[in-house]
């Protein structure tokens, strides 16, 4: 299993939402608070009193149909332990997604195409964005929060999918909201694979599947898939048979603002090492081409309390014991 799927999958965490409204998006200054140059036409609300905003360098150049993502490591590295409680995101023309990691190794600040050292080191946070989604503040279940160390460095990821004919240059912006420290601690796992396949002018099915390698304490479950999902479901089976936990049907907006099952964090779902976790999405292929891995996906998703690293499984692989 490659461990860059991490960067293709875990964006569905940090932007499942709370329902908030995308705001305006209309010509504005060009310099960020923060005195960052901004991309023409992009005008990001100022940061939050009770957040701290980063700002991408604008992303130049990205040509026509491109589909990159980028890995920003930006200046600001934590002097004492962080509480984020929620995330939000702004793209300019060009962005599909831009989600927040930290990361316990800083290295300079910098710009570059995703890598696998990269993602093999990221733990994930939140985002947004996406021209349509720009705005929407993504919570995490109430009463928890990601618990960020001292000495941890943000980074950012931005992911470029240019689907007009010219090229554009392009930016991202997040925010991340400050959380009480005494919010217990989460983590987040995932299941997926990259086997999909759907022909062309064709609907279809793909299913991934995982055994838990230890108990989990899930206080949220969502699923991810693209616009050409038409239902989701996540299943659990511990040995007696499978049960279905989630059933949702596709939606314009299920890549970044998916529906969710919120668990309360004193009574979370328990969740026995050694059961199955099936991911199943439907499709309708409306295209011409074939879709596969990551053009469309499919992959369940959780927070869980902990704070161990994230837990992900691709293809009957998980990242770590």
């Amino acid at each position: 299993m490659t461990t860059k799927i991490l960067g293709y999958v875990i964006l569905a965490l940090g932007l499942a939402a709370c329902g908030s409204s995308p705001e305006s998006m209309g010509a504005g200054p060009h310099v960020a608070a923060d005195g960052t140059l901004l991309v023409d036409g992009f005008a990001p609300p100022d940061p939050p009193a009770d957040a701290l905003q980063l700002v991408s360098p604008i992303i130049r150049g990205v040509a026509a149909g491109a589909n990159a993502e980028y890995c920003y490591y930006t200046k600001h590295v934590t002097d004492h332990e962080v509480t984020i409680k929620a995330g939000q995101g702004y793209q300019a023309v060009g962005g599909h997604h831009v989600v927040v990691y930290w990361t316990a190794t800083p290295e300079k600040e910098d710009l570059h195409l995703c890598t696998e050292a990269d993602m093999t080191k990221l733990h994930v946070l939140s985002g947004g964005g996406a021209e349509a989604g720009n705005g929407i503040i993504n919570n995490l279940p109430a009463g928890g929060a990601f618990h960020i160390p001292m000495g941890a460095q943000f980074v950012m990821n931005v992911h470029a999918l240019n689907t007009s004919g010219t090229t554009v240059d392009t930016q991202a912006v997040a925010n991340l909201y400050y959380g009480d420290p005494s919010l217990k601690p989460l983590t987040s796992f995932y299941v997926t694979g990259t086997a999909l396949h759907i022909e062309a002018h064709a609907k279809g099915s793909y299913s991934a599947s995982c055994v838990t390698p230890k108990d989990f304490d899930a206080v949220r479950l969502l699923g991810h898939m693209h616009e050409w999902g038409s239902r989701m479901r996540i299943a659990f089976d511990d040995g007696s048979g499978p049960k279905t936990v989630y059933d949702k049907p596709g939606a314009g907006d299920f890549s970044y603002n998916p529906p969710y099952v919120d668990y309360a964090t004193a009574t979370p779902l328990a969740i026995k090492k050694g059961t199955t976790i099936t991911a199943t999405c439907d499709y309708d292929n409306t295209t011409p081409h074939p879709l596969s891995f990551p053009t469309e996906m499919c992959a369940a998703f959780g927070y869980l309390l902990g704070t161990e690293a994230e837990l992900g499984c691709a293809d009957n692989q998980w990242n770590h014991p």
